[in-house]
């Protein structure tokens, strides 16, 4: 019922997630045992990252089983635990998202916990299919602290969209972002199972989203067509090339300067979808170079094209991409960008 509002705060108080959320910690790591995901990590890697875990500021291990089949990895990771001082749990694959009832309105788990599978990746949670990184490139500790995710849903009152920002609850709840971004395709959306949002659910915006709305670019410089994904630090966007286009030439080549530009407004549309609908004005922002780009084959028109941009280094407002362009599967260009966005 609208009002009725149960949190999923784990074993933890309130006041422990809000201070590990402003501290940039976590409090749980679930690891992903389910036998069925086969296991890329050794026992080794395992018991190494209840360490990192705690280093991270966890307090409690939890493995997630099916069928209730833990395996002799599970009571490794137990004992491993326990000589790192912290609390052990196993909970079936079934109990582990309780977001997928829609009874269920305010899940904390993105403030204070994460998920690693058995091959090595990390998630927020069950639910919430966007990879935060993988644990045999990169620590733990880099990973969440890397995160744009984690970072934007620490700050989700001022990062989701939508009708959830005129719940006089939402100082407090962050909702299902599975469910959002199962709905949406947007992690920052508003929850559409939620029992408020249920009339409301038409003014959640989905992806794909046209590129119009989310960059000041016009005319024939509007060179992207659509925004179509996003995920942790990753843009994709797509263009259909017009054989009418000024950029194609006489032979129907699209001009290889086009492809930085391609990369550029790929990322802008990023930025421009973060902000839709959020109070702020005008978007501001500047392609700053472009480094090691390489164009391996021409585009034509009638072309689709897919752009992927993936923000590998930021300090403050600057950011470095690295980009592609796809037709079908093969690459036609490749190379760094650098950007400034307000």
């Amino acid at each position: 019922m609208p009002g009725s509002r149960e949190v999923d705060q784990g074993d933890f108080s309130l006041c422990d997630i809000e201070a590990a959320n402003r501290a940039g910690r976590i409090l749980c790591l679930e690891i992903d045992l389910n036998p069925d995901a086969g296991q890329r990590l050794s026992d080794a890697d395992f018991f190494r990252l209840v360490q990192e875990a705690k280093e991270c500021g966890a307090r409690k291990i939890k493995i997630l089983v099916k069928d209730g089949k833990a395996g002799p990895v599970a009571a490794g990771i137990e004992k491993s635990s326990a000589r790192a001082g912290l609390d052990f749990a196993l909970v079936g694959i079934s109990d582990g998202c309780p977001g997928q009832d829609r009874s269920w309105k305010n899940c904390l788990k993105y403030k204070y916990s994460c998920l690693l599978s058995s091959w090595g990746e990390v998630f927020l949670c069950s639910g919430l299919p966007i990879v935060l990184g993988d644990v045999r490139r990169a620590t733990l500790k880099e990973i969440i602290s890397s995160s744009e995710v984690i970072e934007d849903l620490r700050r989700h009152t001022q990062k989701i969209k939508g009708p959830c920002r005129e719940c006089r609850e939402f100082a407090g709840c962050c909702g299902c972002r599975g469910r959002a971004f199962s709905f949406s395709g947007d992690y920052l959306a508003s929850d559409p199972g939620c029992p408020d949002n249920q009339a409301k659910r038409s003014a959640i915006v989905c992806l794909p989203v046209p590129a119009q709305k989310l960059i000041p670019h016009r005319g024939p410089m509007l060179l992207v067509d659509d925004l179509d994904k996003v995920a942790d630090r990753l843009v994709e966007a797509s263009v259909l090339v017009r054989p009418d286009s000024p950029f194609v030439d006489d032979q129907g080549e699209l001009d290889e300067a086009i492809y930085m530009e391609l990369m550029a407004q790929a990322a802008a549309t990023f930025n421009g979808f973060g902000q839709l609908g959020l109070s702020g004005g005008a978007q501001e922002g500047f392609l700053l170079g472009a480094k090691a780009l390489v164009v391996h084959a021409k585009a034509r028109g009638n072309d689709k094209l897919r752009i992927t941009a993936f923000k590998h280094g930021r300090f403050e407002n600057f950011g470095i991409l690295r980009c592609k362009v796809y037709r079908d599967q093969e690459v036609l260009a490749e190379g760094e960008i650098k950007i400034w966005h307000k």
